[in-house]
This record gives C-alpha cells, sequence and structure tokens, in this order.
C-alpha cells in the first residue's frame, strides 16, 4: 500500500485529516495523530493542493515541512529545524515522528482525497484556524468530500473554527446537518467568514443559526462534547481530552460498522 491511501496493517480503520497548506496548528494534529495511530488507525493528510505543508506552532513561528527526498521508503530526513521549546510534549513528539512527517509530506489534494474517500476512509477530522477555514473553503470540493462523510454517516470531528464547515450541509437523512447537534463551547470572537453559502455571520453565530446546541462555557466537558457522529471540540488547546473522545468514538463505530461489513 502506498502511504496516504488507506492500506493494510491498520485493523482499527483510518482517518483523514483536513488542513490549510499553511497555518493549520500544529497542536491540532499531534495528539490525535500519536493516539489513533497507537490504537491502530491509519491518520492521512490532505489539504487543498497537496503537497508538503507548513504548520503553526503556538510561539507564532512555522514549521515546514520539505518535500520528500527520492522514492517513497527512501530514508526518512531529520526532523524539521526550528525552535520548539515553548511547544507541548505532544507538539514535540509528533515533529519527532518519523511515520507522522512521512505522511505530512505526503499530504494528498483534497480532489484526490475525493478520488478515494468514498469507498476507503472511515472518519474525517476537520483541523481548526481561521487560515484552515478559509483555505478549505476556498477549495471547490471540500464541501463534497465532507458532504460524503455526511451522507455515508461516518464520523466527523470538527476543531474550532472548522465547525463551521458543517454549516449549510445536510446530513444522511436530508436534515440540517448541525441541526439539534450538542457542540462543544463556541469561541465568540471566532473570524467572520463568507461562506459559499453566501453568509457573512461569524463563525459561532452562524452555528447557533443552524440549531446546533453549544455547551455552555464553565461546564465540565464543554471544550469537548461528542453527539451521535459528531465530535466538536472548542480548540486544539483541549488536544489530550480531544485525542481521547476521538479514539473512542472511532471505535466504538468501527465495531458496529465490522458488525455490518465483516
Amino acid at each position: 500500500g502506498m502511504v496516504g491511501v488507506p492500506g493494510q496493517g491498520y485493523h482499527a480503520g483510518s482517518v483523514l485529516v483536513l488542513l490549510a497548506g499553511r497555518g493549520t496548528p500544529a497542536r491540532a494534529l499531534a495528539r490525535p495523530f500519536l493516539r489513533l495511530e497507537a490504537a491502530g488507525f491509519l491518520v492521512s493528510f490532505a489539504s487543498p493542493e497537496g503537497g508538503p505543508v507548513a504548520l503553526r506552532l503556538s510561539g507564532g513561528g512555522e514549521v515546514e515541512l520539505p518535500a520528500p527526498r527520492g522514492m517513497p521508503g527512501a530514508a526518512p530526513e531529520p526532523a524539521p529545524e526550528c525552535d520548539l521549546q515553548g511547544e507541548s510534549e505532544g507538539v514535540r513528539s509528533f515533529l519527532a515522528d518519523q511515520k507522522a512527517l512521512a505522511r505530512l509530506k505526503r499530504c494528498i489534494s483534497i480532489n484526490r482525497a475525493l478520488g478515494v474517500s468514498g469507498v476507503s476512509y472511515d472518519a474525517l477530522l476537520l483541523a481548526p484556524g481561521a487560515d484552515t477555514l478559509q483555505g478549505l473553503l476556498e477549495a471547490p470540493r471540500t464541501l463534497t468530500l465532507v458532504d460524503n462523510f455526511l451522507r455515508m454517516q461516518k464520523p466527523i470531528i470538527a476543531v474550532g473554527e472548522a465547525i463551521g464547515m458543517l454549516i449549510g450541509l445536510k446530513d444522511g437523512e436530508g436534515k440540517a446537518a448541525l441541526q439539534g447537534k450538542n457542540v462543544c463551547h463556541l469561541e465568540g470572537e471566532w473570524t467572520a467568514v463568507k461562506h459559499p453559502q453566501g453568509s457573512t455571520l461569524s463563525v459561532a453565530q452562524n452555528i447557533r443559526v443552524e440549531g446546533a446546541r453549544p455547551a455552555e462555557l464553565g461546564l465540565e466537558g464543554a471544550a469537548v462534547v461528542a453527539d451521535g457522529l459528531l465530535l466538536t471540540a472548542s480548540s486544539e488547546e483541549d488536544d489530550e481530552a480531544l485525542a481521547l473522545a476521538a479514539e473512542e468514538m472511532l471505535t466504538q463505530y468501527r465495531e458496529q460498522a465490522d458488525g455490518i461489513f465483516m
């Protein structure tokens, strides 16, 4: 099997992470990747253009991943040189993980992901950040990809602003994907996006208009909320709780799916 396409040896299933070519926070990817891979899930990345990505660090810097050297399976390059002093332990482990670096460098394009998603990936993770949301919404086929997962009733994990990608989409039964869904606490200052559906409300306002039920700030568990096949997290700061909840939800989904598909 080729890296970036669900292959053999991953008994638990596969997860596709959508991110921007630049500016997605490394912390949003780190713990979920490490935890899901350890649990036997194949985690692959897709961005609008595909190709190596530049991730945002919490100190404001970027870590840029070079294109893979030579052929797949060539000796991996050393970890990217950058100052990781202020980064979380999760981010440091992630950027030192050869498997993680190889997958990030072979990030596929949204178009290519669309070609394999229908049959292959079990779940979708939408990464946070205003840059991520804007970049993904500008890629014409992103919403088609998200729509496929909704219609096929597969788990979707949305972090921060990325919950906004579900605005205007319908679930497998034809009702608004966010309608009546319990979601995490919404950050008021989330960017106002020009969404393809024409609205320029802020992400948080739009999510409420769609009929979602955000958790109240300060309630225990408000930052990471699972409801059916939707898991939402307020931000990448909630990475440990997010990684744990993602593993639980996807494991449960696979156990049920195996009952149907085996």
